[in-house]
């Protein structure tokens, strides 16, 4: 989309769409192929490749959540466990220090728990509903805050306001 005063559900609908349309499709098509023609890409990155994240429905699906956004970039994962782990190792490194929502769900509690440590990356857990608790477990190598906004499978909903502070 190239005018720039298009309204946001404009931008909601259309945003990331290839001009000209495919085949006249008002609505991008969903692909549902998993292999793609090699048409003399050069590079590695180039290659249509689902698990490169970059078919052509991956393609309009990250620049409509780009510009909705309003980011750079943004990307899709297969998974909510796939995009929690390159989250967390995206800005933890060997030595690192986690703070964790002390009620996570299974699949992340058990990440942090049994994974993390493999890569040096030590956590301790917070009560969300507490922030009079959290700095006692601050530590100078801490990098990443991570609460999940409600859980699974207790509902709970932390103090999201006092978290984004306390960071």
């Amino acid at each position: 989309m190239k005018n720039k005063d298009i309204s946001f559900d404009t931008k909601i609908v259309h945003s990331g769409e290839p001009d000209p349309r495919i085949e006249g499709a008002v609505n991008v098509p969903i692909f549902q192929s998993s292999t793609f023609e090699y048409t003399g890409q050069k590079s590695y990155d180039e290659l249509k490749y689902i698990r490169l994240n970059n078919t052509p429905n991956h393609l309009v699906l990250h620049e409509k959540l780009a510009i909705l956004e309003k980011a750079e970039r943004a990307v899709v994962t297969s998974s909510g466990m796939s995009a929690i782990t390159t989250s967390l190792l995206t800005f933890l490194k060997s030595g690192d220090h986690l703070l964790a929502h002390n009620t996570l769900y299974g699949g992340t509690a058990d990440y942090v728990k049994h994974d993390l440590p493999n890569y040096n990356i030590s956590a301790d857990y917070i009560d969300v509903l507490d922030p009079s608790s959290w700095k006692s477990k601050l530590k100078s190598n801490t990098k990443v805050i991570y609460v999940e906004t409600i859980t699974n499978p207790l509902l709970e909903v932390g103090a999201l306001d006092e978290v984004a502070k306390f960071a």
